[in-house]
């Protein structure tokens, strides 16, 4: 959908900062990373306004207990395979400016297949 912003359910390899030690990690682990090196951004200047905070993370459910499950679904390409994907979502909440959202919520795409929840905690 338009303003969508989908990762694929894949696995990289990065480099630990302290002791260089090599760590496979799959689409969850690489947004919890990224999310905690986007929140040392706050401050920086963005489209002439000082940014207070950025968020990331993959959409799903609200639990009870205040936290998210993460939705993987399953889309099939125009060859016919299937891939498994996650929805995203940044917002980035400016000082004094309005906030900018980049991606779409979980609810406005109910017509992918939902291959499964998985539990995360809460945020």
């Amino acid at each position: 959908m338009p303003g969508q912003v989908l990762l694929g359910d894949f696995e990289a390899t990065a480099m630990v900062e302290t002791g260089g030690e090599t760590l496979r990690l799959g689409t969850i682990e690489f947004v919890e990373r990224m999310r905690a090196a986007v929140s040392k951004l706050s401050g920086i200047r963005l489209a002439g306004e000082a940014v207070r905070e950025i968020r990331c993370y993959l959409t799903g459910p609200q639990a009870g207990d205040g936290g998210y499950g993460i939705n993987r679904y399953r889309v099939s390409d125009k060859h016919g395979i299937r891939h498994a994907l996650f929805n995203a979502k940044i917002n980035i909440h400016r000082e004094a400016g309005d906030s900018i959202f980049l991606g779409i919520r979980n609810q406005a795409f109910e017509a992918l297949e939902l291959d499964a929840t998985l539990r995360q905690a809460a945020l």
